[in-house]
């Protein structure tokens, strides 16, 4: 894996082939018609659609290496402790919401225990 000045050339590589096999993608728009229904037009289409996740992914894999533990902690927002989970946990979380058709999500400050005990001091008043 080769770098150059703090970057790393294999991902930047990645990306720049993805840009333009997206061009390519976004072009094929004027291809002739019948040229769409040939096998070689189907394989094309299948290539075309790793574009987007290989871009996504050289994009996440590169800042998650460059962006240090400390980095992520000091973003302010997020419990220090959660600082080397929050990657997955967002992958996980957007493979999710992709599967199960959820555009939004609501995110709270609170845990599930105090959710537990204001489920527990409701039931507790009758």
């Amino acid at each position: 894996m080769g770098t150059a000045g703090g970057r790393i050339k294999d991902f930047d590589w990645l990306r720049g082939l993805a840009v333009l096999v997206m061009v390519e993608t976004h072009s094929l728009v004027f291809v002739r018609p019948e040229l769409h229904q040939t096998r070689a037009m189907a394989r094309l289409n299948w290539v075309n659609g790793l574009v987007a996740p290989s871009f996504i992914l050289a994009a996440g894999f590169s800042l998650g290496l460059l962006q240090t533990r400390a980095a992520r902690a000091a973003i302010g927002v997020m419990h220090p402790g959660r600082a080397d989970v929050i990657g997955g946990g967002a992958l996980v979380l957007d493979r999710l919401m992709e599967r199960f058709g959820f555009g939004e999500v609501l995110a709270s400050e609170h845990d599930i225990l105090d959710g537990m005990a204001w489920s527990l001091a409701r039931n507790s008043r009758g």
